[in-house]
């Protein structure tokens, strides 16, 4: 009888869960291609590769991650970092892995992924090849000597662009970059001071399976700027000449930036372009801004920008002083990123970034009726505390779409052709996100009419004061609107402004504590206004009979299948995290009763 109830009493534990290590995740890499030799002239040691993901546990001999067919073992010189979140601060608190390519990979399309105690991680495609240099830079460097070693590296950046050629690798030692000018003074715009300079068709591009990387020395720091203004920008483009510049299959990570006005001015010219570019596990804030309303990372599409990729990175307190504290007050107002128009951009990934404290909104915002967003993901973000009291202007924390036309006759146009915007908490922000363009018609909201919008598995908690809107409605073509949570307690009112739309679908979300209840729009039968129960810092359901669980509706097929911390949705729960992320998943395999 005690072995029946002993029996009995580890099913049910096995059931309804217990906190237990997980599976490692993979979710993306800085590289997405390397040379497997050349490390200070070896002729097996290749390029350090770094990846990103969650459940790596400790560096034990019985983990390991695989690539191009060789298994490197965590505790072993393959393995240069593992599970490390400093240097730079990771965003989302993610952990990364770097690990050194070598000559016996197989070449060509490969894949990476993570093995521990608890499992298998999926895959992330990555291509080997034997091909490509690897060079250094460091601050006690010398741009006369040949870069190829640790003993011999470049001291500036400039330096390093203008000796790359496609397929090289850079890296760069800890030490703090600063008091260097390396603008082209040559250059009819010669004043937009920065350290990295890419001007006018006088550095090299990188093409399919052979990019140009620059990225941090495996295990050390190095960080631009000390936020003082003598150098505005870390990274500069622009051309306006014959042959423009093209920044194409460029890959930057793992550098720490403390930047006066923006870590990236990406104004180009008519002749430019910065097509499969890549930013990654980078640590940037800016302490004010020229006009005191900047932007930390600006994309722009003159000649069209196609697969930007922006992973990984944790931008914070922009607009803010290094030393900032609650009680010194906003500061300037300052948004981590911003797509503007100009062009065209093709497919724009924002996933698995951290925007924290800053004082606004990240943006996606067309200019011309010619310009346009063809395909924009954004997810898995974690973006918190946006304009924070005290405040000077109260900025929302996402603007997705919107615009509005300088050119003549004005024309209604969607800036953003088609969104996916799923698994992001957006928590303790001060005001609402948008959709599309101005408030109403009547003030020339003119982007954005047309677009379809698929917001999905989104968690909103505890954003706004008494009088702000978290939602608002421009004029789009199609909005899918699911599995959603809001929760707030200061009674937010939501806001469907600016219609009509043309088609409007709501169903299985939970709107807690919004003053309207259950918008009109959506599915009174599977929406509700129930407390959620979710925890305020994981944001996972309490317990298994938290009303989102196994509550929500599975999206189009191939959009997405993972929650936030990665992990399989099967039976789908509303909001970002699935309730068995950090608890056992329930099962009753393995138990018996005889």
């Amino acid at each position: 009888m005690i072995k029946r109830i002993v029996i009995i009493i580890i099913c049910l534990i096995s059931l309804y869960g217990v906190s237990h290590a997980a599976s490692p995740v993979v979710f993306f890499s800085d590289l997405t291609d390397g040379p497997t030799d050349g490390w200070e002239g070896s002729g097996t040691k290749g390029a350090a590769v770094s990846i990103w993901g969650l459940n790596f546990g400790s560096a034990a001999h019985t983990s390991y991650v695989t690539c191009g067919g060789q298994t490197l073992y965590a505790d072993e010189s393959g393995i240069a970092e593992w599970g490390a979140t400093t240097n730079p601060t990771t965003a989302r608190d993610l952990q990364r892995i770097t690990f050194y390519l070598n000559s016996s990979m197989s070449a060509g399309a490969t894949t990476i992924s993570v093995t521990t105690t608890e499992g298998s991680s999926g895959t992330i495609s990555f291509y080997t090849r034997s091909t490509g240099n690897i060079y250094f830079v460091a601050t006690d460097g010398s741009n006369v000597a040949n870069g190829q070693t640790t003993s011999t590296p470049w001291k500036t950046p400039q330096q390093a662009i203008a000796t790359v050629a496609a397929g090289d690798v850079v890296y760069y030692r800890g030490g703090t970059y600063s008091g260097e000018d390396f603008r082209d003074t040559s250059s009819t715009n010669a004043s937009y001071y920065c350290y990295l300079h890419f001007w006018e068709n006088n550095f090299a591009y990188g093409t399919a399976n052979n990019s140009i990387s620059f990225s941090a020395y495996p295990g050390e720091l190095p960080v631009f700027g000390d936020g003082t203004s003598g150098i505005p920008y870390w990274i500069r483009q622009g051309g306006y000449v014959e042959g423009g510049s093209k920044m194409d299959y460029w890959t930057l990570s793992k550098f720490k930036i403390q930047i006066y006005d923006g870590a990236l001015l990406e104004q180009m010219g008519q002749l430019s372009s910065a097509n499969h570019i890549r930013f990654v596990g980078v640590d940037a804030t800016t302490t004010t801004a020229s006009t005191g309303h900047g932007v930390c990372f600006w994309f722009s599409a003159n000649d069209g920008q196609d697969d930007v990729k922006f992973y990984g990175n944790y931008v914070h307190h922009t607009g803010k002083p290094l030393d900032w504290v609650a009680e010194d007050g906003s500061g300037y107002r300052v948004g981590p990123i911003y797509f503007q128009g100009h062009g065209t951009h093709e497919a724009v990934d924002v996933g698995w970034n951290e925007f924290a404290y800053n004082n606004g909104q990240s943006q996606i915002y067309g200019h011309y009726h010619t310009d346009s967003v063809t395909l924009l993901k954004y997810h898995d973000n974690y973006v918190h505390h946006t304009s924070t009291p005290p405040v000077s202007v109260s900025a929302m924390y996402a603007v997705f779409g919107g615009g509005d036309d300088n050119l003549s006759p004005q024309e209604e146009y969607a800036f953003i052709t088609t969104a996916y915007i799923y698994n992001n908490i957006f928590a303790n922000n001060y005001s609402g996100f948008r959709m599309s363009g101005n408030a109403s018609v009547s003030q020339g909201s003119w982007g954005n009419k047309g677009a379809e919008i698929y917001y999905y598995n989104n968690t909103h908690y505890q954003n706004g004061a008494s009088s702000s809107t978290e939602v608002v409605f421009g004029q789009e073509n199609v909005i899918d609107f699911r599995n959603n949570i809001f929760y707030t307690a200061v009674s937010t009112n939501y806001f469907d402004n600016g219609g009509p739309v043309t088609s409007l679908a709501g169903s299985n979300n939970i709107w807690y504590g919004l003053s309207a209840g259950v918008p009109a729009w959506d599915d009174s039968g599977t929406s509700s206004e129930t407390d959620p129960l979710i925890n305020a810092t994981t944001f996972i359901p309490n317990t298994l009979e938290s009303p989102g669980v196994n509550a929500g509706s599975s999206t189009p097929s191939g959009v997405f299948s993972t929650d936030y911390y990665g992990l399989s949705r099967s039976n789908w729960d509303i909001g970002a995290v699935e309730y068995y992320t950090n608890q056992a998943t329930p099962t009753i395999s393995g138990c018996s009763i005889k």
